[in-house]
């Protein structure tokens, strides 16, 4: 494949903890070790910036320009994202003189950034878009939307030349607001950052059962179903008192789970908060069972994803997204969604907002070591074959030269 110049487009803050970040980051890290030149366009509070990257010897450089600087802006259901008010004028100039043969836009149709992307990028180059979210139509993406509209924002993105999305829940949801054909390339991980080899915390392994939870916290982030998890561990831990729940993640627990955690012993519920980038994968090996309870909006899981890389069990949500990481993409029927409790290979899914029903999930996987065993091993070998950035990297690269010579044969014709 012969050398692109290629420009990642964010639309949320660098500086902020956040899965569409990470595989921005991701992303632009691995093209540019395959040679390719990079550049990557978000908000960034600490302006422009470069990111160093090395492996196996090699080191490259990756320029980040600011082009905004993030606000919170609510999108509905309980979330607040860090997004771009963004700097018009450079963010113009930056594309049209960038000569960047691949514009990737992440989350197009997020406020400001997104629609603008598409519109300032020259004809020349490939437009790219990949959406994310998931998030159920609310008064906010209602008002968005329809402001959109007004200001011509949904034909800012007629020249789109390649749709992604990363997940068949974020393909459908991205169809409600834009109807058109949508490429599922899902979010990919580093599968040896994240692996059974990482060091766990010695500090944690005393015997007790560990529980993971790993996400954002806060009165803004309440579709995270933190309050659901503590609730059911609070029922396991009284008949299991050799359990132990770890929370890591930027923020304060809402102030449901503040009151819930103070009205019982809060002795074996640990609050981590925010950790570093070389210590995530090592709480994720101290780690005996990993628990993800989304109530709604999730397209993906990427939680979920690192769990199963560090060969975890995983018991999330039985929802779209968090449900298609678990199966590994496979199709499935009523068989797996209807049930209360549904044991798949790699984890159990449980409904959201069903205390009892995670309860029952949890101690499933607290009593039995032999399953948590095998669970893991096969959520890791899910990660090698579909979600490993081994894979989904040279099928994006692959579906951008796709993309430039189907362009061409219709330019052609």
């Amino acid at each position: 494949m012969n050398q692109l110049n290629i420009c990642y487009v964010c639309p949320y803050s660098l500086s902020k903890f956040g899965g569409v970040q990470n595989q921005v980051l991701e992303l632009a890290k691995r093209a540019a070790l395959e040679g390719h030149n990079v550049t990557i366009l978000a908000p960034n509070s600490r302006k422009d910036s470069i990111v160093t990257v090395i492996s196996n010897g090699v080191e490259v450089k990756i320029p980040i320009v600011s082009v905004g600087r993030a606000v919170p802006i609510p999108i509905g259901r309980g979330t607040v994202s860090p997004l771009a008010i963004c700097y018009v004028s450079r963010l113009r100039e930056i594309l049209t003189t960038g000569g960047f043969d691949v514009v990737h836009v992440h989350e197009p149709v997020a406020p400001s950034i997104g629609p603008l992307e598409c519109n300032y990028t020259v004809k020349d180059s490939l437009l790219v878009t990949t959406s994310h979210t998931n998030i159920k139509p609310n008064l906010a993406t209602w008002m968005y939307s329809t402001f959109g509209r007004m200001v011509g924002g949904d034909h800012m993105l007629d020249d789109v030349n390649l749709r992604l999305a990363v997940s068949p829940a974020a393909a459908n949801r991205a169809n409600h607001y834009l109807p058109n054909e949508y490429r599922i390339i899902p979010n990919g991980i580093d599968a040896e950052r994240f692996s059974p080899n990482v060091t766990p915390f010695e500090e944690y392994l005393d015997g007790k059962i560990n529980i993971l939870f790993v996400g954002r916290m806060g009165d803004n982030e309440l579709r995270k179903g933190l309050f659901y998890l503590v609730s059911a561990y609070n029922e396991v831990h009284w008949q299991h008192p050799n359990t132990r729940l770890l929370l890591v993640g930027p923020g304060e627990p809402d102030w449901r789970t503040r009151e819930l955690v103070h009205a019982t012993d809060p002795e074996d519920i640990i609050f981590i908060g925010p950790v570093s980038f070389n210590d995530l994968p090592r709480w994720y090996a101290t780690a005996d069972v990993f628990a993800s309870t989304p109530t709604d909006g999730e397209s993906f899981s990427l939680v979920d994803l690192e769990g199963m890389a560090v060969r975890k069990p995983v018991l999330t949500s039985n929802i779209e997204g968090p449900r298609d990481v678990l199966l590994g993409f496979v199709r499935y029927g009523p068989e797996v969604v209807c049930p209360r409790v549904y044991e798949a290979k790699a984890g159990i899914l449980v409904q959201p907002r069903d205390i009892p029903g995670i309860a029952e999930g949890l101690e499933i996987l607290v009593t039995d070591e032999n399953k948590r065993r095998e669970m893991g091993m096969h959520g890791r070998q899910i990660v090698l074959e579909t979600f490993s950035l081994d894979v989904v990297v040279p099928e994006l690269l692959g579906a951008y030269v796709s993309a430039f010579e189907s362009r061409k044969a219709a330019i052609s014709v």
